[in-house]
């Protein structure tokens, strides 16, 4: 089986602002659906992010319209957050 990477990565923001950093990400990459169609025939496509997070009970949400970009491009959506730890 073969397996390779590509990632685009974007700075991280302060304030964090995960929904501002992904739109940044889309916006370096094609909008052309049918470009991303054919990626999604031959390979998988996931936009994976790290959160860490302030406290044990932060939140994030994301826009409707970026959620309608991944969609469309058919982009699988992985969060790996962590909590503080405590010392």
């Amino acid at each position: 089986m073969d397996f390779g990477i590509w990632y685009v990565t974007t700075e991280i923001c302060e304030p964090e602002c995960l929904d501002e950093q992904i739109v940044s990400l889309l916006k370096k990459l094609t909008s052309d659906l049918n470009v991303w169609a054919e990626l999604k025939k031959k390979h998988r496509v996931e936009l994976f992010c790290y959160l860490g997070m302030e406290s044990g009970n932060d939140g994030l949400s994301f826009s409707a319209e970026l959620l309608r970009q991944i969609a469309e491009r058919q982009i699988e959506l992985g969060l790996d957050i962590y909590s503080p730890t405590e010392e």
